[in-house]
């Protein structure tokens, strides 16, 4: 072959043209340049870390809403979509803490301050790996009795929509709790994602939940009558969700369910 020949010498120049580009492509400037991962081990959520712990171990006395902690929680939010996977888990971890902090019981009992509440807030919207953070302080011992927290960590459990959030928010259905009950209907009305086999499967479980609920709360209990209140309204609205249908009554749903089991709910 000529090596003056055109052909030879665009082949030639297209070989020359590769190796270059996958040269560029693995050095450590163009992948600077490219910035196709977010940064990781940066300074700032570091420091935000470190100052919100500071406030954890603290009494709270000094601030008494814990007005310092909540910005960091809320900057910490932020920061966490704009993370590299370290960063992530370590804003996960910190979040998860916040609980261990320890403040002066109110006359009932409970913890009522927004710091608990806003990190069981932001860990919901973090995904799947806020899971277990959530889990372990779901009716825990040192926060069971301010059912305001409890009722946003059982929500934050369906905001991560994991298969583990799901599984313990089906088996928190059956509690015999009114506040837990209903905010476990709620959060499994946030698995609209799942393909209808999966939804059939929530659909039924709300279903029975609501049909019971609805016969004990013909009696003279007075609890019966609290989980039914709980209970109608959530689980009503996630139905809807879930199979993307509507009824007025338990009954009317019963019949629907009866009608519409066995289809395919995503055609």
């Amino acid at each position: 072959m000529n090596p003056r020949d055109p052909a030879m010498f665009t082949s030639t120049r297209r070989a020359v043209l590769l190796i270059l580009m996958v040269a560029c492509y693995a050095s450590p400037v163009c992948a600077l340049a490219r910035q196709d991962d977010p940064p990781d081990n940066r300074e700032a959520v570091e420091a935000l870390l470190d100052e919100l712990a500071d406030y954890v171990r603290k009494s709270g006395r000094d601030d008494p809403g814990d007005s310092a902690a909540i910005k960091r929680i809320d900057q910490l939010g932020k920061e966490f979509k704009l993370s590299g996977p370290k960063d992530k888990k370590a804003i996960i971890r910190g979040l998860g803490r916040v609980f261990l902090a320890k403040r002066r019981a109110e006359k009932d009992g409970s913890q009522k301050t927004a710091m608990f509440i806003l990190a069981a807030r932001g860990l919901g919207g973090m995904g799947t790996e806020a899971t277990d953070p959530l889990l372990k302080w779901v009716d825990s011992s040192r926060h069971k009795n301010d059912l305001a927290l409890q009722r946003e960590l059982i929500l934050s459990l369906g905001r991560t929509k994991s298969k583990k959030a799901r599984k313990e928010l089906q088996d928190l259905l059956k509690d015999v709790r009114p506040t837990f009950k209903g905010a476990a209907a709620t959060g499994l009305g946030m698995f609209t994602h799942e393909p209808s086999k999966v939804r059939k499967e929530l659909f039924e479980d709300l279903l029975k939940a609501l049909m019971q609920a609805k016969a004990n709360s013909l009696g003279q209990s007075s609890t019966a009558q609290k989980i039914w209140s709980a209970l109608n309204g959530p689980a009503t609205g996630s139905m809807r969700k879930l199979s993307r249908a509507s009824a007025n009554s338990p009954e009317a749903w019963q019949r629907w369910w009866n009608k519409n089991k066995r289809r395919d709910w995503d055609k």
